[in-house]
């Protein structure tokens, strides 16, 4: 992931890489197929090599410039021959839309998750509205009055939580560390392997992240069970790289 860079007086860090964040948060939605994460880079790759990003979709207040958003579809439109390349996430248009009105709010929101006053092992980023910021009664007066969030993120805020404690941008005591394990289909069947049956037939369900966590915990302590800070990396790896499952599988026989 691009890395973050924060003001160290307003901490309103850098557009570019918190859009860069959410989209790929995003982009959970699309679920998983063999090589679709290094598309979904190679598609924000495209998005700067043609100027998209820079000049259009990481500059504030995009509904001041709606020519050029619009112009941006009819590039990739126009530009198709035979084959429509980034189809998938062309259609997501409207959700990076979204993102670039909301950036500010929305990465502020994500900022203030220590401040929610959760227990070590919570993560209510479900219950307590946290992606539903006009419906949250722990918001009302705190200025936060966006769109909801979580359709677009998906379990893929669990993916935004974890880049953040990860780059440690969000850290301390109070930090949302049972957020940060992301329930991708292919840990859930992991976690199903290893005898969790609750896991088997879920969907992608952001809550499923404190059960990862509460399974690590009982196994590993709350420290290791971060894994130095990767979270759930480990776990992606042993679910969708077949020489990492092997080399794990023959070392647990």
């Amino acid at each position: 992931m691009e890395a973050l860079h924060l003001d160290d007086d307003d901490c309103k860090g850098d557009r570019s890489a918190w859009l860069t964040l959410f989209l790929l948060g995003h982009f959970h939605t699309l679920g998983f197929i063999q090589g679709r994460r290094h598309q979904n880079r190679a598609f924000i790759e495209m998005c700067h090599t043609k100027r998209w990003w820079d000049d259009v979709f990481a500059k504030a207040d995009p509904r001041n410039n709606p020519e050029a958003w619009m112009s941006v579809l009819d590039a990739y439109i126009d530009a198709q021959t035979d084959a429509q390349t980034y189809e998938h996430w062309m259609q997501r248009f409207p959700a990076i839309y979204r993102l670039a009105c909301y950036l500010d709010e929305y990465r502020e929101l994500m900022l203030g998750l220590p401040t929610w006053g959760w227990k070590d092992g919570d993560c209510r980023l479900a219950q307590d509205n946290v992606l539903k910021p006009r419906a949250a009664s722990k918001l009302g007066g705190g200025g936060i009055s966006t769109p909801p969030l979580h359709k677009t993120l998906g379990i893929g805020a669990c993916f935004v939580v974890r880049e953040l404690l990860r780059l440690k941008v969000v850290d301390g005591a109070k930090a949302p560390h049972a957020c940060a394990y992301v329930p991708t289909k292919g840990v859930r069947d992991l976690l199903v392997q290893w005898g969790y049956g609750q896991f088997e037939g879920t969907g992608a369900e952001i809550g499923l992240s404190k059960e990862i966590h509460a399974i690590l915990v009982e196994h590993l302590g709350s420290e290791d069970a971060r894994f130095d800070g990767a979270y759930d990396i480990p776990l992606q790896l042993m679910a969708y790289d077949p020489q990492v499952k092997s080399s794990c599988t023959v070392y647990a026989s």
